[in-house]
């Protein structure tokens, strides 16, 4: 490993998982930047380019807009790793721990266009080596799923349809019908995917968005497989801890990265959010049952604290 200049300290999360609420409340209390994998959510510089972490590695990762005291010894650094696509089928989420590696260091740095006209998105790839530590996010199953679903009900806000937006409302009726088309939509390609066993598919039955169930306990799995491999010294965060110890919560992950705590803990947590309402207790034990078989051992004994109705 390098051990010249900044120290990568991946922040592992699959998407809505807390990730933007773990970043923006570390940099509030630190008042360090931060850094991430995709050059589109970075710091531009006065040419136009995506501003390194490192200088010895253009590819990434990119410093955040927030500067504050600058650049910590070990900076936290988002990446979503692969096999998260939204939308899609197993031909497109399946991954293995390779591929899965390299999605988690694989992003793209922003530089201006073709004579200096807009802006355009270059593909980029960091190099392991400069990877130093891990936090890996986690959160329970049931509301991560949920919350997914709310990110897709902003994008339709955004463009004011109201059709779609009626017939996909927040409550149990409205989530269910989304899971529904979600879940037809890819009934052909599950059947003729070689990777999903046939004792996969049946626990599939009666759950629903069961391809983000199936995402998500894949997803922890090789989160888990790839730290190892990697030897990464790392930090488990559950999401849900910030509700029940947030002060103890914080000051653990800041005391991981070798950070002080100097801001106030902002923003503020919004206590006793749960989404397991939009399922049935059924549907309930049949995700669990469905995770349980999916994972790994060392990831279900992350993960089998939401084994319960």
């Amino acid at each position: 490993m390098v051990e010249i200049g900044p120290k990568v300290v991946w922040r592992m999360s699959f998407p809505n998982s807390g990730t933007s609420y773990t970043g923006k409340v570390i940099k509030n209390l630190s008042n360090y930047t931060s850094a991430t994998t995709y050059g589109k959510e970075g710091r531009l510089d006065d040419r136009g380019y995506t501003v390194p972490l490192r200088e010895d590695s253009p590819e990434g990762p990119f410093l955040s807009h927030f500067i504050g005291n600058g650049v910590p010894n070990y900076v936290l650094t988002k990446t979503h790793c692969g096999g998260r696509c939204f939308k899609c089928g197993p031909d497109k989420y399946i991954e293995t721990q390779e591929s899965f590696e390299r999605a988690c260091r694989t992003g793209g740095r922003i530089e201006p266009g073709k004579d200096g006209k807009g802006s355009k998105k270059v593909k980029t790839r960091y190099s392991t080596d400069i990877i130093q530590r891990a936090v890996h996010v986690i959160r329970d199953p049931f509301d991560n799923i949920v919350s997914r679903f709310h990110l897709e009900r902003h994008s339709y806000m955004r463009e004011n349809d109201t059709e779609w937006l009626e017939k996909y409302s927040t409550d149990f009726d409205g989530f269910q019908a989304y899971c529904q088309t979600i879940d037809e939509r890819y009934v052909e390609e599950e059947e003729d995917n070689r990777f999903l066993g046939d004792d996969v598919r049946a626990l599939f039955e009666g759950i629903p968005c069961h391809g983000d169930f199936f995402k998500y306990a894949q997803w922890h799995t090789l989160a888990v497989a790839t730290r190892d491999r990697l030897r990464l010294p790392t930090h488990v965060l559950y999401y849900e801890n910030f509700d029940s110890d947030f002060d103890g919560t914080v000051n653990a992950l800041l005391e991981f990265l070798e950070l002080e705590r100097v801001g106030p803990p902002k923003p503020d947590f919004i206590k006793g959010k749960t989404y397991r309402n939009l399922y049935t207790e059924e549907q309930r034990v049949k995700v669990m049952k469905l995770i349980h078989r999916v994972v790994s051992a060392d990831a279900w004994r992350l993960l089998e604290r939401y084994n319960y109705v």
